[in-house]
């Protein structure tokens, strides 16, 4: 008798196996494939980024052609560097030596961006860093979190770019100024033109 009821038993367990066995592998599926976009967002993001840099390398020496361009040309080898780790530990969800990894490169960038170049001959003023707009370098990053990271690290690679620069402008804003003296000869050549004293003073942070 317990054998018949066994086996009666039987074919109405086994639809409920088939349709675990089934979740399963659709669950399975899924994270495989959101794997593989993830490994191919971030190859197509890396790519891209080596290209970029690749051309800003080149662009360099034409638009400042001196030996102190070799300071920043070295450094697009760390962000090259950043970029090939970022392929090595990135996977499916909180990654937290990805997302170091992203602050690393704008932490990187604003420092790049915002400080003196160690190899430069002239004492300019560290706001004179500010009027070349040298902030759509930001883009090159921003542009590459758009191609392989969720929407919630793309806001958050957002929010540190902005608390990075806040940073970056507070440390510029708090700098002495290096030559009153130029400053003083700007100002009474100027007269009462502030708009335009703002635009041309080196010591003028350019918010715009």
């Amino acid at each position: 008798m317990t054998t018949l009821v066994e086996r009666r038993d039987l074919p109405a367990a086994l639809p409920a196996r088939s349709r675990r066995d089934t979740e399963t592998d659709t669950v399975q599926f899924a994270q495989a494939a959101l794997a593989a976009a993830k490994q191919e967002g971030l190859r197509l993001a890396v790519r891209a980024r080596y290209v970029a840099l690749a051309v800003i390398a080149c662009l360099l020496p034409i638009i400042n052609p001196a030996w102190e361009q070799l300071y920043y040309v070295a450094l697009l080898g760390l962000f090259a560097l950043i970029g090939w780790a970022q392929a090595r530990v990135g996977r499916v969800g909180v990654s937290r030596p990805e997302l170091a990894l992203l602050f690393c490169d704008l932490a990187l960038l604003t420092f790049v961006i915002v400080g003196p170049n160690p190899l430069g001959s002239g004492h300019w003023p560290a706001a004179m860093q500010l009027h070349f707009g040298n902030f759509i370098y930001f883009f090159v990053l921003l542009s590459g979190a758009t191609l392989a990271y969720s929407w919630r690290t793309v806001i958050a690679v957002g929010t540190w770019t902005s608390a990075l620069w806040i940073i970056g402008i507070a440390w510029v804003w708090w700098q002495p100024d290096r030559d009153p003296a130029l400053t003083a000869r700007i100002a009474a050549a100027i007269g009462s033109d502030h708009r335009l004293f703002q635009l041309i003073s080196p010591n003028s942070i350019v918010f715009g």
